[in-house]
Parts: C-alpha cells; structure tokens; sequence
C-alpha cells in the first residue's frame, strides 16, 4: 500500500496547477520515503511518483523549491541498493533534462 501511495503521490504533485504549494504539503513526506532504512519497494516507488512528477511539470526540479527533492534523489543514487540507484538515476536524467 504504502508503495502504492508514493507513485500516488508523484502523479497527484505533476497533475497539480499550484505545484509549489502541494509541494510544500508534500516534501516532508517525500523525502521521509527517501530514506536508506525504509523497504527498497519504497524507495523505488518514490523515485517512480518523482519520475511522473518530472514529466508532467518539466523544470520544477529544476528551481529553488525542488532542490532538497533534487538532493534527496542525488544522495538515494549514491547509495543503497544498485536497483534503487538506477530508479533514482531514471528520475535525475528526466527532472535534469538531460538529452536536452
């Protein structure tokens, strides 16, 4: 469920039309998931709701208010588990924009 909820989450963050405000609702929760205790299910999950999230609001990640999202992501794709990783590397490549 709780795997379930963060994917939820990042779709319901990327849909919003005030996306700083349901960000600033959101972060603490976000971030607590991106933790190297919690279930490598969760972790994964989160970097999966961050990736729609990136898609459906290009840039966000990209300015001030999602910069300790950015760095929470940056920290999971240093660490953890090697499929963890590659989740997290997924989401900077979109939130960076990278083939751009």
């Amino acid at each position: 469920v709780k795997e379930a909820a963060c994917v939820a989450i990042g779709a319901v963050l990327g849909s919003s039309t005030e996306v700083e405000s349901t960000l600033s609702l959101v972060e603490k929760n976000m971030v607590a998931c991106m933790d190297t205790k919690e279930e490598l299910a969760v972790q994964q999950a989160i970097a999966n709701g961050l990736c729609i999230t990136a898609r459906l609001q290009p840039g966000l990640f990209r300015t001030q208010e999602g910069l300790v999202l950015i760095n929470s992501a940056l920290k999971m794709a240093m660490s953890g588990a090697q499929r963890v990783q590659f989740s997290y590397n997924d989401f900077l490549w979109i939130a960076l924009e990278v083939q751009n």
